[in-house]
């Protein structure tokens, strides 16, 4: 079935924070794929934070400002982030963008990270 038993999750030994898969589909077994799933306690905090004129300063311009060379992050934000998580909370990022844009919104997360920040973004799952 699509859902894992207890049994199978147990196998995956996860840790609290992000874990690495990899897996392949039986029935294409040239196939690999990979995915992060993230694992916090139940009591842990969180903030969901919106990425397009959130974190960016605009909804479009978010999309491709930083391959242009333009700064698309809001002043200041990475190091109010950073600062939330040093707090004891974790962060969920969020966007309306498409699925299929999910590797380059994950690219623009760290091109602000490593770009436009003096501090870096906290890591966290991203929700499409």
């Amino acid at each position: 079935g699509l859902k894992p038993s207890r049994e199978q999750l147990g196998r995956l030994e996860l840790k609290e924070g992000q874990n690495l898969l990899e897996f392949q589909v039986s029935s294409a077994p040239n196939s690999r794929f990979s995915a992060a799933l993230w694992v916090w306690g139940t009591s842990q905090a969180l903030v969901v934070c919106d990425i397009d004129g959130t974190l960016t300063r605009a909804d479009l311009f978010g999309h491709s400002a930083h391959k242009l060379g333009f700064d698309a992050a809001h002043a200041g934000v990475c190091e109010c982030l950073a600062a939330i998580q040093d707090a004891g909370y974790q962060i969920l990022y969020v966007s309306a963008r498409p699925i299929t844009k999910a590797a380059k919104t994950r690219e623009l997360l760290q091109t602000l990270s490593s770009a436009v920040c003096t501090a870096s973004l906290p890591p966290g799952p991203l929700i499409t």
